[in-house]
This record gives structure tokens, sequence and C-alpha cells, in this order.
């Protein structure tokens, strides 16, 4: 059922959140969300992290080490899961003031499985990564991959929001239109949230990197 949604999510859209409305495979957007955040931290933290972050925190120097890297997924995950969590509660409230008639679940199991979406732009983020480091050792040009992630993050960015309306649609069994509105107004009402966890995030990371020196080695 996986990798049916999955693939479903991108060939047979409609479909695909039809059936996850109906199913509210909350257990399996679990386990999507838990691999998505671990993948996408590991990543953020391994290779695209910038210690320069923390120069106004200490004179040491500091290098990305083990420990960085599992301490910062770990907080990245929670704070993934608490804000999708949050987020769902939000459409689900505002969509019931638009009229909707849908479950709880039946949102936040749909947008557990839809972040498997994530996952796209990693591929040519690594590569650009590994390109840029290998530049960096033979000064040679900038890495191709560079604009193709950007481009790529873009779309999948772009799709994501159409699957998301979508979603609002068919589970609150809405028009487009005041799907559209609901997820709006979701969305600036959790991007307030979202900035003030993320500066929480920051700063509980830059307390353990500095107060501890788990970041060195």
């Amino acid at each position: 059922m996986l990798l049916s949604t999955y693939i479903g999510s991108i060939v047979r859209p409609i479909h695909t959140i039809q059936q996850i409305v109906v199913d509210r495979p909350v257990g399996l957007g679990l386990l999507t969300l838990l691999i998505v955040a671990i993948l996408n931290g590991v990543v953020s933290f391994g290779l695209g992290f910038d210690t320069a972050a923390f120069d106004e925190f200490t004179d040491e120097e500091i290098s990305v080490g083990v420990g960085f890297v599992v301490i910062g997924t770990i907080l990245f995950v929670a704070f993934v899961a608490v804000e999708l969590g949050f987020f769902s509660l939000v459409v689900h409230l505002i969509s019931k003031l638009f009229g909707g008639d849908g479950a709880y679940t039946g949102m936040l199991a749909g947008l557990m499985m839809l972040s498997i979406l994530s996952l796209i732009p990693v591929i040519p983020g690594l590569l650009d990564a590994l390109a840029s480091g290998i530049g960096e050792a033979t000064e040679s040009e900038a890495s191709p991959f560079e604009a193709i992630s950007v481009i790529v993050s873009l779309v999948v960015f772009i799709w994501t929001i159409i699957l998301g309306i979508i979603l609002i649609r068919e589970n609150y069994s809405l028009s487009t239109g005041m799907a559209v509105l609901s997820g709006i107004a979701s969305l600036i009402a959790a991007s307030i949230v979202a900035i003030v966890l993320f500066i929480v995030l920051i700063i509980v990371l830059a307390a353990i990197v500095v107060g501890l020196g788990i970041a060195t080695g």
C-alpha cells in the first residue's frame, strides 16, 4: 500500500487522496513521516548545515560531528511532527468553519503520506553536495546539480500545495474554491507557529552545541 500510495500521489493524485481519506492510514502515515524527517534531518545537518551560524555564540571552532547530526536530526523530527500535527488541526478547524464535514485523522494521515514528496529534491541535493565537494578540491566550476535541485524543489513545492488543496476538498467535501481559502487561511496561521518553533529549535540546538560541545570532531 505504501509504494502504491507514493506513486499514486504523482500519477493518480485524486484517486489516491480519495483512498487515503477513506482508509485514514495514520499508522502508515506516521511511519512515512518518521522516515522522511529522519532522512531530511540527516542530510540537512550532515551535509548542508553551516556551522558559521554559531560564530556569535562561541569563539571556538565548531565542526559537524556524529553527535551533532544525531541530536539535530532528533530535534528536527520532533519539530516536523509537532508542526504537522498542529497544521492538520488548524486546517480541520478552519475547514469546519467553512462548512466542511470530515475527520481530523483523514487530514493528518493525508499530510503525513504526502510528506514523502519532500524526499524527491534530496537526490539532486546530494549530488550537488558531492559535486561541490569535488569542485572545491579540483577548483572546477559550480555544480550543475544546484540549479536542478532548485527547480525540482520548486516543482515539488507547487505540486504538494496542489495535492494539499485536493486533500482538503476531498476530506471535508468542500468546493475547490473553499478548499483553497481554507488552505490559505490555515497556512498563514500555521506559519506563525512554525516560525516560533523553528526559532526555539535553533536556540536549543545552539545551546547543545556550545554547552556540551557535541558538534566537535
